[in-house]
């Protein structure tokens, strides 16, 4: 959830647009959980729109809820999540196998 956090900031706080692919390292990393953004980033992307664009200072990517948002939560919840359930699980497994 830390590194998930800094890759936020790194994020948002970037003059880049292109910055928002910093998500990416997420897929890899939190395998095969991250599978499931991908069908869900569809359902996301047919209720709002993908670039989030003001009249006065153009691209703001704290109010783009396709490429910042929804990766920064969908990271944050279900990868956390997996690394805890698999930290218990291999321990688990530690213990059961050096019990007998």
């Amino acid at each position: 959830l830390g590194f998930v956090i800094y890759v936020g900031y790194l994020i948002a706080t970037s003059s880049d647009p292109v910055a928002v692919n910093g998500w990416l390292v997420f897929m890899p990393l939190d395998f095969p959980i991250s599978l499931g953004m991908i069908p869900l980033a569809h359902v996301v992307d047919y209720v709002s729109s993908m670039l989030i664009i003001e009249s006065n200072s153009g691209y703001n990517v704290l109010k783009d809820v396709n490429n910042f948002w929804f990766p920064a939560v969908y990271s944050g919840v279900a990868g956390s999540a997996w690394w805890y359930f698999l930290s218990n699980w291999c321990v688990k497994l530690v213990t059961n196998r050096f019990a007998k």
